[in-house]
């Protein structure tokens, strides 16, 4: 950067109104030339041009016009008339007409104006000047050569420089403005934005250097784009330098009308920007958050992030974000004010862990570089409920008839304190829902005692609720059972209570058992030998 340096010490453009080229003419400007000494037959007007009788030269050149001057080679014009500037097209005199005026009798001289033709900024040009008085006679003056010298090229100011009065350092900036190239020649190289301090031009920042090339008397828009402050607080300026392709130093942008202005060792004036630069907000504060604590778990809603610290409000902008695991960070406020709270809502997330934690920091470090700001403690979040699985009774299960309880278990596949169960029973052959999504609590298994019916079909399925009722999620798929009428039915009649047998003697054994579609019933006595009776304890 040391060329920039050396340029912002002593490299600068004279500043003036100059046009894109200097113009020099023979006879010298302010010389008439020679009177003409023999007449011109000009085929042009049909008559001749007399000679000997007038003078012409170029008295004055502004910025965008010429100013040539007629006079009678001796005394005053003796007529009135009309006085033309031709230029060497067609021949001279006969040429076209640039500009012409009026002029009364007793007049010593006649100026007459044109502008400078378009386009000539290099090359020579001849012109030729007329007159023809009232009484329908016609002069000549001989020609006056113009040579035009590009002028070197100029960039400045069109537009004024725009960028803030002031930033904080690590702040972007953006600083936007027009550059002309007011010489006669294109310029290429490098157009510099640099912030430099104000009494010690060692300390800068070069915020852009686009390359451009900008052709005699064309504009360009220049935006510097987005770049973070990067020097310590204090007072600077904003300058623009224009570095020609090939060299190591250049020249600050001329003025123009554009103010505040700075005076240069060789008197050129330059415009720039007063810029302060603030220390960051973070200096001196803190961030301290306390709310979400160890142990809070969220299922779904709003989850008020607070905290507190320096609470700079607008005048400083925070940055929220989370992480799940330790992953990677998941934004939560890509800056919002440092008012001590902010609302997160969980809707549309989906963040099973019990391992979440929230970050709120300064948006910018401080002037040391350091992020302030804290981490909150570790809590869960468990947006999206799995759905439990069903594990008894089996589907399809059969049950006998007379079954007037049934313990119904599953799998609640969440973590404890994420949801509760909810218990739905269809008896399907009359389509009768017997219970209706039941709440049994943050529990595994449900026992229901109930009269079902011989022969009905039952399907039944269970559900997790979070416990604000943001999420559900069913099992699938429902399982069914049925109160079988088919399960056959034995009743035992034989022996009775308080019968005694002899060991070695017969004990019929007799049952009935039902069948649907039939009631056949088996009474046969069935011989046994018993082979050992208790005999009573003596006492």
């Amino acid at each position: 950067m040391k060329f920039l340096y050396t340029a912002i010490l002593g490299f600068f453009l004279l500043e003036g109104a100059r046009a894109q080229a200097t113009y020099t003419a023979s006879p010298t400007a302010g010389t008439y030339n020679a009177c003409p000494t023999t007449n011109v037959f000009g085929a042009c007007v049909g008559q001749n041009f007399l000679g000997s009788t007038i003078q012409m030269s170029l008295y004055q050149v502004t910025s965008t016009n010429f100013i040539f001057r007629i006079k009678k080679c001796s005394g005053t014009f003796a007529q009135s008339g009309v006085a033309y500037i031709k230029d060497q097209t067609n021949g001279g005199v006969c040429g076209a007409v640039l500009g012409s005026q009026s002029f009364s009798s007793g007049v010593s001289y006649i100026s007459i104006t044109i502008p400078i033709p378009s386009g000539f900024t290099s090359g020579t040009k001849d012109f030729y000047g007329t007159v023809n008085s009232s009484n329908g006679d016609r002069f000549w003056a001989g020609k006056v050569t113009v040579t035009a010298t590009p002028n070197p090229a100029l960039i400045r100011f069109s537009s004024c420089i725009n960028s803030p009065a002031s930033v904080r350092q690590h702040e972007n900036i953006n600083v936007t403005f027009s550059v002309s190239n007011a010489g006669g020649l294109s310029w290429p190289g490098f157009i510099k934005t640099l912030i430099v301090k104000t009494g010690n031009t060692s300390i800068f920042q070069e915020l852009s250097s686009p390359f451009q090339a900008i052709g005699p008397g064309l504009t360009v828009d220049l935006d510097t784009g987005i770049d973070p402050v990067s020097l310590a607080a204090g007072a600077y300026g904003v300058y623009v330098l224009a570095i020609p392709l090939g060299s190591t130093s250049g020249d600050f942008v001329t003025a123009g009308s554009c103010t505040p202005t700075f005076t240069g060792a060789n008197g050129t004036i330059t415009h720039y920007r007063p810029l302060q630069i603030l220390p960051p907000c973070a200096d001196n504060a803190s961030i301290n958050i306390s709310n979400p604590n160890t142990g809070d778990m969220f299922s779904g809603g709003l989850v008020s992030v607070q905290w507190n610290g320096a609470l700079q409000g607008s005048n400083c902008k925070v940055k929220i974000y989370y992480k799940v695991d330790n992953g990677a960070a998941q934004t939560i406020a890509a800056q919002t004010d440092d008012d001590g709270s902010h609302l997160w809502s969980l809707n549309g997330l989906t963040i099973n862990s019990n391992n979440v934690k929230v970050y709120v920091e300064y948006l910018l470090p401080n002037s040391a570089n350091q992020v302030v700001g804290d981490v909150s403690d570790v809590f869960s979040i468990f947006t999206t409920l799995n759905p439990p699985q069903l594990t008894a009774p089996d589907d399809q299960h059969l049950f006998t008839p007379g079954t007037n309880s049934i313990t119904f278990q599953w799998n609640k596949n969440n973590p404890a304190g994420i949801a509760t169960y909810e218990i739905r029973v269809r008896d399907l052959t009359t389509n009768a829902v017997i219970l209706d999504y039941l709440n049994v609590g943050d529990v595994s298994q449900y026992t229901y005692n109930y009269a079902f019916q011989t022969g009905h079909e039952y399907r039944w399925v269970v559900r997790a609720r979070s416990f604000n009722g943001f999420a559900t999620a069913e099992s699938a798929p429902a399982r069914s059972f049925t109160i079988d009428p088919t399960a056959p039915t034995i009743t035992v009649n034989t022996p009775n209570g308080g019968e005694n047998y002899v060991v070695g003697g017969i004990m019929p054994i007799a049952w009935t058992s039902a069948f649907v579609g039939s009631n056949a019933a088996s009474n046969s006595p069935m011989p046994w030998t018993p082979l050992f009776l208790p005999l009573p304890i003596p006492r």
